[in-house]
């Protein structure tokens, strides 16, 4: 005997709607930099694609070189719209990293275009990947696996 009367959201239940649409798409959320669980990223992620929605995933990839190279990229429409590089490779100056990332922002999943667009942060820095344990043709593999596990989970 419950009856139910239609009406809008109270001003109390938009905020708290606006608190979890803020919460729930920011960089912290989505990349996971500051999980405060006592469980292992790689448990969460165990998948390694999240859909969030239709054309927008969030994807892991670890790829192993002679170093390891992890990314976790956001993915909307089949570019790169955001993407964090880490791993247990060093790199001098270590804001190399870092400008490779920008770059890659808004690339298509293609080949061709990772390698230009990482020679293209490495010739702007004038930095190279030697002695780093990485090459360009890693980082290009592995990202090319963002491609992989779109299509294949």
């Amino acid at each position: 005997n419950i009856e139910f009367d239609e009406s809008s959201l109270t001003p109390k239940e938009k905020d708290y709607l606006e608190m979890l649409k803020k919460k729930y798409s920011s960089r912290e959320w989505l990349y996971m930099h500051e999980l405060k669980y006592d469980i292992p990223l790689s448990d969460v992620l165990k998948y390694r694609k999240i859909k969030v929605k239709e054309g927008q995933y969030i994807v892991q990839v670890d790829y192993k070189a002679l170093k390891l190279i992890r990314l976790i990229a956001e993915i909307r429409d089949n570019k790169i719209s955001d993407i964090t590089i880490s791993g247990d490779f060093f790199v001098q100056p270590y804001t190399v990293v870092s400008l490779i990332e920008e770059n890659l922002k808004g690339s298509p999943l293609e080949e061709k275009e990772f390698k230009d667009r990482i020679k293209k942060a490495l010739e702007s820095s004038n930095a190279s990947l030697s002695g780093s344990g990485i090459t360009i043709e890693d980082l290009v593999n592995a990202l090319m696996k963002l491609r992989e596990r779109l299509e294949i989970l």
